[in-house]
């Protein structure tokens, strides 16, 4: 019986949300770390990546970085598009019921396509993920 409970324990802090647009392609991303971004924005410009860190969602802020305590100089700025729905499994769309504050400071994967010339708000950030098709994130 414990057994049990420690597994329904284990699945359920594993578990995570994940929303997909209807164009999302698995296989058509790249893995790259903020660091590499960060050091070399020209390299990824207008290329599908993927990248994995620490969500920040606010009034006047959307940026990945990997790590908490960052300045928003190390962060890529995410340029959600409202209007495009990122759904669950559920038809439960990313952008409701302030979804997306409950995920800030949370680790998420995120995939799209680079723009160095987007500069996010304020013009402050090395670039910016445009085109997003994927969010997951740790319940």
């Amino acid at each position: 019986m414990k057994f049990l409970i420690l597994i329904v324990f284990l699945n359920g802090c594993a578990s995570i949300g994940t929303y997909k647009a209807i164009s999302y392609e698995e296989d058509d991303y790249t893995k790259v770390s903020i660091d590499k971004i960060l050091e070399n924005p020209n390299l990824y410009h207008e290329k599908k990546i993927e990248l994995n860190g620490y969500f920040f969602y606010g009034l006047e802020e959307a940026a990945i970085t990997n790590d908490k305590s960052s300045s928003v100089k190390q962060r890529i700025w995410i340029d959600f598009d409202y209007k495009k729905n990122l759904m669950d499994n559920n038809n439960n769309e990313l952008f409701a019921k302030n979804k997306l504050l409950d995920c800030s400071n949370k680790k998420i994967k995120i995939k799209g396509v680079f723009s160095k010339e987007n500069k996010g708000h304020l013009g402050i950030y090395v670039g910016a993920l445009t085109n997003i098709t994927y969010f997951g994130y740790e319940k």
